[in-house]
Protein backbone atom coordinates (compact mmCIF):
# COMPACT_ATOMS: atom_id res chain seq x y z
CA UNK A 1 0.00 0.00 0.00
CA UNK A 2 1.20 3.85 -0.65
CA UNK A 3 0.97 6.45 2.34
CA UNK A 4 1.61 9.74 1.06
CA UNK A 5 2.92 11.86 4.47
CA UNK A 6 3.57 15.43 4.29
CA UNK A 7 6.26 16.73 6.63
CA UNK A 8 8.37 19.77 6.64
CA UNK A 9 11.62 19.15 4.79
CA UNK A 10 13.52 21.45 7.76
CA UNK A 11 12.71 19.03 10.36
CA UNK A 12 13.18 15.48 8.31
CA UNK A 13 15.73 13.71 10.83
CA UNK A 14 15.70 10.21 11.60
CA UNK A 15 13.83 10.45 14.50
CA UNK A 16 11.30 12.48 12.03
CA UNK A 17 11.47 9.88 9.81
CA UNK A 18 10.95 7.10 12.66
CA UNK A 19 7.64 9.01 14.38
CA UNK A 20 6.36 9.31 11.15
CA UNK A 21 7.08 5.26 10.50
CA UNK A 22 5.42 4.57 13.69
CA UNK A 23 2.51 6.54 13.32
CA UNK A 24 1.51 5.62 9.32
CA UNK A 25 3.00 1.64 8.46
CA UNK A 26 3.67 0.14 12.50
CA UNK A 27 0.33 1.35 13.53
CA UNK A 28 -1.76 -0.08 10.84
CA UNK A 29 0.24 -2.96 9.85
CA UNK A 30 2.89 -3.90 12.38
CA UNK A 31 6.43 -4.18 12.22
CA UNK A 32 8.00 -6.04 9.37
CA UNK A 33 10.12 -8.56 8.89
CA UNK A 34 12.50 -6.26 6.74
CA UNK A 35 12.66 -2.70 5.02
CA UNK A 36 13.98 -2.95 1.99
CA UNK A 37 15.09 1.14 1.64
CA UNK A 38 17.19 3.47 -0.55
CA UNK A 39 20.54 4.93 0.44
CA UNK A 40 19.51 8.10 2.11
CA UNK A 41 21.19 9.40 5.07
CA UNK A 42 18.00 9.09 7.28
CA UNK A 43 17.99 5.41 6.59
CA UNK A 44 22.05 4.82 7.38
CA UNK A 45 21.95 6.52 10.23
CA UNK A 46 22.92 4.92 14.00
CA UNK A 47 19.46 5.92 15.30
CA UNK A 48 17.43 4.28 12.73
CA UNK A 49 19.27 1.06 12.32
CA UNK A 50 19.73 0.71 16.16
CA UNK A 51 16.13 1.10 16.25
CA UNK A 52 15.46 -1.63 13.61
CA UNK A 53 17.47 -3.66 15.70
CA UNK A 54 15.67 -3.40 18.40
CA UNK A 55 12.47 -4.25 17.02
CA UNK A 56 13.78 -7.60 15.27
CA UNK A 57 13.63 -5.96 12.00
CA UNK A 58 16.24 -6.44 8.87
CA UNK A 59 17.25 -3.58 7.06
CA UNK A 60 18.72 -3.85 3.53
CA UNK A 61 19.78 -0.66 0.97
CA UNK A 62 18.93 -0.78 -2.89
CA UNK A 63 21.56 -1.34 -4.77
CA UNK A 64 23.11 2.31 -6.10
CA UNK A 65 23.11 3.59 -9.44
CA UNK A 66 20.82 0.56 -9.86
CA UNK A 67 16.96 2.37 -11.24
CA UNK A 68 15.55 -1.73 -11.09
CA UNK A 69 16.61 -2.13 -7.56
CA UNK A 70 13.84 0.81 -6.22
CA UNK A 71 11.86 0.73 -9.83
CA UNK A 72 8.44 0.39 -7.56
CA UNK A 73 8.69 3.26 -6.00
CA UNK A 74 10.27 5.62 -8.50
CA UNK A 75 7.29 4.70 -10.22
CA UNK A 76 5.04 5.26 -7.83
CA UNK A 77 7.14 8.83 -6.50
CA UNK A 78 6.27 10.00 -10.03
CA UNK A 79 2.79 9.10 -10.42
CA UNK A 80 2.01 10.99 -6.95
CA UNK A 81 4.20 14.10 -8.09
CA UNK A 82 1.91 13.85 -11.66
CA UNK A 83 -1.08 13.63 -9.51
CA UNK A 84 -0.29 16.54 -6.96
CA UNK A 85 0.76 18.92 -10.36
CA UNK A 86 -2.22 18.91 -11.35
CA UNK A 87 -3.99 19.54 -8.59
CA UNK A 88 -2.24 22.64 -7.52
CA UNK A 89 -0.95 24.04 -10.57
CA UNK A 90 -2.45 27.89 -9.43
CA UNK A 91 -1.32 27.31 -5.31
CA UNK A 92 1.78 24.68 -5.22
CA UNK A 93 2.02 24.99 -1.78
CA UNK A 94 -1.01 24.01 -0.54
CA UNK A 95 -0.13 20.35 -2.28
CA UNK A 96 -0.70 18.52 1.53
CA UNK A 97 -4.53 19.44 1.50
CA UNK A 98 -4.53 16.93 -1.77
CA UNK A 99 -2.41 13.89 -0.26
CA UNK A 100 -5.30 12.24 1.42
CA UNK A 101 -7.26 11.88 -1.70
CA UNK A 102 -4.29 11.01 -3.51
CA UNK A 103 -3.31 8.29 -1.36
CA UNK A 104 -6.93 6.73 -1.68
CA UNK A 105 -6.89 6.98 -5.39
CA UNK A 106 -3.75 5.08 -5.44
CA UNK A 107 -4.63 2.34 -3.05
CA UNK A 108 -8.05 1.76 -4.38
CA UNK A 109 -6.41 1.94 -8.55
CA UNK A 110 -6.58 -1.76 -9.70
CA UNK A 111 -3.70 -3.23 -11.10
CA UNK A 112 -3.06 -4.29 -15.01
CA UNK A 113 -0.86 -7.42 -14.19
CA UNK A 114 -1.95 -8.30 -10.44
CA UNK A 115 -6.13 -7.66 -11.16
CA UNK A 116 -6.36 -6.45 -7.62
CA UNK A 117 -5.95 -2.79 -5.66
CA UNK A 118 -3.30 -2.02 -3.03
CA UNK A 119 -6.29 -2.10 -0.29
CA UNK A 120 -7.03 -5.71 -2.22
CA UNK A 121 -4.25 -7.38 -1.20
CA UNK A 122 -3.49 -5.84 2.01
CA UNK A 123 -6.61 -5.88 3.30
CA UNK A 124 -8.87 -7.88 1.54
CA UNK A 125 -11.44 -5.85 0.39
CA UNK A 126 -11.58 -2.40 -1.35
CA UNK A 127 -13.31 -0.21 1.22
CA UNK A 128 -16.68 1.21 -0.12
CA UNK A 129 -16.62 5.11 -0.32
CA UNK A 130 -19.78 6.40 1.39
CA UNK A 131 -19.69 9.68 -0.41
CA UNK A 132 -21.20 9.15 -3.40
CA UNK A 133 -24.54 7.17 -1.74
CA UNK A 134 -24.48 10.27 0.59
CA UNK A 135 -24.67 12.81 -2.64
CA UNK A 136 -27.87 11.40 -3.63
CA UNK A 137 -29.73 10.90 -1.10
CA UNK A 138 -28.55 15.44 -0.04
CA UNK A 139 -29.81 15.79 -3.55
CA UNK A 140 -33.25 14.44 -2.73
CA UNK A 141 -33.34 16.90 0.38
CA UNK A 142 -31.36 19.63 -1.23
CA UNK A 143 -34.05 22.32 0.12
CA UNK A 144 -33.58 21.44 3.90
CA UNK A 145 -29.86 22.17 3.76
CA UNK A 146 -29.40 24.85 6.98
CA UNK A 147 -27.13 25.68 9.63
CA UNK A 148 -24.62 21.99 10.18
CA UNK A 149 -26.14 19.79 7.95
CA UNK A 150 -26.30 22.45 4.63
CA UNK A 151 -22.39 22.96 5.35
CA UNK A 152 -21.64 18.74 6.13
CA UNK A 153 -23.23 18.61 2.33
CA UNK A 154 -20.73 21.07 1.26
CA UNK A 155 -17.84 19.82 2.86
CA UNK A 156 -19.22 16.04 1.23
CA UNK A 157 -20.17 17.55 -2.09
CA UNK A 158 -16.22 19.17 -2.45
CA UNK A 159 -14.79 16.36 -1.10
CA UNK A 160 -16.36 13.50 -3.37
CA UNK A 161 -15.87 15.64 -6.01
CA UNK A 162 -11.86 15.90 -5.49
CA UNK A 163 -11.45 12.48 -4.68
CA UNK A 164 -13.22 11.69 -8.00
CA UNK A 165 -10.89 14.14 -9.67
CA UNK A 166 -8.15 12.50 -8.08
CA UNK A 167 -9.23 8.77 -9.53
CA UNK A 168 -9.04 10.56 -12.86
CA UNK A 169 -6.07 12.01 -12.74
CA UNK A 170 -4.11 9.32 -11.37
CA UNK A 171 -5.54 7.06 -14.78
CA UNK A 172 -4.14 10.43 -16.38
CA UNK A 173 -0.69 10.08 -15.32
CA UNK A 174 -0.71 6.69 -15.21
CA UNK A 175 -1.40 6.45 -19.09
CA UNK A 176 1.46 8.90 -19.56
CA UNK A 177 3.96 6.93 -17.85
CA UNK A 178 2.66 3.93 -19.73
CA UNK A 179 3.18 6.10 -23.37
CA UNK A 180 6.13 7.51 -22.23
CA UNK A 181 7.72 3.77 -21.29
CA UNK A 182 6.22 2.59 -24.44
CA UNK A 183 7.87 5.51 -27.00
CA UNK A 184 11.50 4.38 -25.12
CA UNK A 185 11.36 0.77 -25.14
CA UNK A 186 9.45 -0.12 -28.27
CA UNK A 187 10.54 -3.46 -29.04
CA UNK A 188 13.19 -4.64 -32.09
CA UNK A 189 12.83 -7.76 -33.77
CA UNK A 190 16.89 -8.74 -35.70
CA UNK A 191 17.20 -10.76 -38.19
CA UNK A 192 20.11 -12.66 -39.32
CA UNK A 193 22.13 -10.01 -41.34
CA UNK A 194 21.15 -7.37 -39.68
CA UNK A 195 23.94 -4.80 -38.78
CA UNK A 196 23.88 -2.92 -35.57
CA UNK A 197 25.57 -0.94 -32.88
CA UNK A 198 27.12 -2.42 -29.58
CA UNK A 199 26.89 -0.12 -26.53
CA UNK A 200 30.71 0.35 -25.37
CA UNK A 201 30.01 -1.05 -22.03
CA UNK A 202 29.10 -3.87 -22.94
CA UNK A 203 32.66 -4.94 -24.24
CA UNK A 204 35.52 -5.76 -22.71
CA UNK A 205 38.83 -3.70 -22.16
CA UNK A 206 40.42 -5.92 -24.51
CA UNK A 207 38.26 -4.66 -27.60
CA UNK A 208 38.03 -1.20 -26.09
CA UNK A 209 40.83 1.74 -27.30
CA UNK A 210 43.81 0.79 -25.35
CA UNK A 211 45.00 4.69 -26.46
CA UNK A 212 42.97 6.07 -24.32
CA UNK A 213 41.17 6.18 -21.27
CA UNK A 214 37.77 4.71 -20.59
CA UNK A 215 35.85 7.53 -20.27
CA UNK A 216 37.10 8.70 -23.77
CA UNK A 217 36.86 5.72 -26.00
CA UNK A 218 34.09 5.67 -27.85
CA UNK A 219 30.46 4.75 -26.42
CA UNK A 220 29.51 2.81 -29.50
CA UNK A 221 31.21 0.02 -31.52
CA UNK A 222 30.12 -1.14 -34.64
CA UNK A 223 29.01 -1.97 -37.24
CA UNK A 224 27.81 -5.74 -35.67
CA UNK A 225 26.38 -8.31 -37.61
CA UNK A 226 23.50 -10.67 -36.28
CA UNK A 227 25.31 -13.56 -37.23
CA UNK A 228 22.59 -16.05 -35.29
CA UNK A 229 18.88 -15.71 -33.51
CA UNK A 230 17.99 -18.18 -31.11
CA UNK A 231 15.20 -16.82 -29.32
CA UNK A 232 12.78 -13.99 -30.01
CA UNK A 233 14.57 -11.92 -27.16
CA UNK A 234 18.09 -13.25 -27.37
CA UNK A 235 20.18 -12.48 -30.35
CA UNK A 236 23.94 -13.44 -30.84
CA UNK A 237 26.04 -10.97 -32.57
CA UNK A 238 29.38 -10.62 -34.08
CA UNK A 239 31.63 -8.11 -35.27
CA UNK A 240 33.09 -8.18 -38.36
CA UNK A 241 33.93 -11.82 -39.24
CA UNK A 242 37.19 -10.95 -39.96
CA UNK A 243 38.42 -9.77 -36.31
CA UNK A 244 36.40 -12.88 -34.72
CA UNK A 245 34.87 -11.67 -31.72
CA UNK A 246 31.68 -12.87 -30.30
CA UNK A 247 29.10 -11.83 -28.01
CA UNK A 248 26.59 -13.17 -26.46
CA UNK A 249 23.69 -10.51 -25.31
CA UNK A 250 20.96 -11.36 -23.25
Amino acid sequence: MVHVVPMNFGDSSAATVARIYFDTVWRQHGAPMKIVSDRDPRFQDTFWKELMRLMGVKVAMTTPYNPRSDGQAEHTNRVEEDMLRSFVEDNPESWDLYATNVEFAINDSRNDVTGFTPFELCCGVSPMSQLDIFLEAAQLHSGRRKGGVGTAHEWASRFSSQLRDARSKLELAQRRQRDAFDQRHTQREYAVGDLVWIEAKHLTEKLMDRALCRKLSKRWHGPVAVTERFYSDLQRRCLRQTEGHRWRID
